[in-house]
């Protein structure tokens, strides 16, 4: 059996079919676009009916031509209408697509098998509706010249299929598939230039999109940097005026204090007991005064990074003692009793001295302003795993709700955290504390229920991790 020119001609036309399919196959791969993979399944569709040709034309035989050939070409033009449908932004009736594929394929069975005409002689008149109407489409929505260019090779391809069964018989016969298969490699390939650069455009307005996107976060980025520095330098300012204002604060408060002390200690007749009275109230609101002034003070000036950290080795024990002892002279009259306990092994810690003891002084004045009479404060000190400390500070004091727990460590919070009851006024010992502990990488948290108490728990890591 000779491979003869024809042969050989429709067997290259099969190959680059095929190769062609593939392309499209490999640019969905990555592109992830449908119409890709409808191209690509409709030059395969076509490469395998030209190879069944192929080999037909070497063997001589035949074998189901007549249903292979009408599935391949139909299902082709199918594949094909629905990528163009897709490359132009027209939504794809599937369904209708398949209904009428499986419909044409029936027809033709049913014509060849009751008139034995075959599918090739009225078949590629279909083809060419189907290719005209490519033709419109890509003309009506041209972007390009692109699709100019497949506009006419569509139109070519469309007037080539229209009178063919006029010349299937004819001598013209094989020129006319000799040049439709040439239209065949050159739509294809004209289809994937165009996809192609359509890919490219997207990318490139993707890029110029993203790059508009870059340049507005920079610009909000450097908005939000310069308002945050804004905002920083008046805490800074905010902080360091109430540092300097020290002074100013508490020269007149001791001369209220000292002078109040003085009146409401006169000997009897040379003053009333109302006035008495009167300079005994006037000394401890001053007095109230003056804690919350202190506290206000030790918050500027930890704020405006005043306060210096001095490290020391502290034993956990006599820092407790030593932190419950100042705050039962601060508070003699206090009903509450402190019960201290503390575990084998709580060891010592390193930090701040000063700091640690006004962390805790500031929750045991909180607990004991708080507490009713014949209440008891518990102070329990204990080892943690990973080298570290807990101190709990537990008060009988009115409980706290969940929004007040979550507002306790806020200076700004108008919650009972912060607030002491029977005009106690506004204590910061819960805000001043939190920052000590984190100063020294611990933590402190709260919990408040009816079984236990109002509980501060303080974690300490026996080598601070400075914040």
């Amino acid at each position: 059996m000779l491979i003869t020119p024809e042969i050989q001609l429709v067997g290259y036309s099969a190959l680059t079919t095929l190769v062609v399919a593939v392309a499209f196959l490999l640019m969905w791969e990555r592109l992830r676009w449908s119409r890709l993979l409808s191209f690509g399944a409709s030059f395969a569709c076509i490469g395998f009916v030209l190879s069944y040709v192929a080999i037909g034309m070497y063997l001589g035989e035949y074998p189901f031509r007549q249903q292979i050939a009408a599935a391949g070409v139909i299902a082709a033009s199918a594949f094909l209408i629905a990528g163009c449908l897709a490359h132009n932004n027209v939504p794809i009736p599937r369904f209708w697509l398949i209904s009428v594929a499986i419909s044409l394929w029936l027809v033709a069975q049913i014509v060849h098998a009751t008139t034995g005409i075959l599918s090739v002689v009225y078949l590629p008149m279909l083809v060419g509706l189907g290719h005209l109407f490519c033709a419109i489409l890509f003309y009506r929505t041209r972007q390009s010249r692109g699709d100019l260019i497949l506009a006419a090779l569509f139109t070519i391809r469309g007037a080539i299929h229209l009178p063919w069964p006029f010349l299937v018989f004819t001598p013209t016969a094989g020129i006319i598939r000799t040049t439709d298969q040439a239209l065949v490699l050159a739509t294809g390939l004209a289809l994937i230039i165009v996809e192609l650069l359509r890919a490219r455009a997207d990318l490139a307005r993707a890029n110029i999109t993203l790059s508009d996107q870059a340049l507005a976060l920079k610009a909000a980025n450097e908005k939000l940097f310069a308002e945050r520095e804004l905002a920083v330098s008046a805490s800074n300012a905010k902080s360091a005026f109430l540092a300097n204002m020290s002074h100013e604060f508490r020269t007149p408060l001791n001369a209220i204090m000292g002078f109040s002390e003085v009146l409401s200690r006169q000997p009897g007749g040379k003053l009333s007991e109302r006035s008495a009275d009167y300079g005994r109230d006037i000394h401890r609101a001053a007095t109230v005064l003056l804690d919350f002034v202190d506290q206000i003070l030790e918050l500027s000036r930890f704020e405006a990074n005043r306060t210096n950290f001095r490290p020391e080795t502290l034993d956990v024990e006599d820092l407790v003692d030593r932190a419950i002892t100042a705050a039962r002279l601060k508070h003699s009259k206090s009903p509450a009793e402190i019960v201290k306990f503390f575990e084998e092994g709580t060891g010592s810690v390193e930090g701040d001295e000063e700091l640690l003891k006004q962390a805790l002084v500031g929750i045991l004045n909180r607990a004991m302003r708080i507490s009713s009479a014949g209440a008891s404060i518990q102070v329990l000190a204990g080892p943690e795993p990973q080298d570290s400390v807990r101190i709990e500070i537990t008060d009988r004091g009115p409980l706290l709700d969940p929004g007040e727990l979550a507002e306790a460590f806020n200076p700004f919070s108008v919650s009972d955290a912060v607030i002491v009851p029977k005009g106690g006024g506004i204590d910061l010992s819960l805000p001043l504390a939190k920052r000590f502990v984190e100063v020294h990488g611990g933590a402190i948290s709260i919990d408040s229920s009816e079984e236990s108490g109002t509980t501060v728990s303080i974690d300490l890591p026996r080598r601070p991790h400075l914040h």
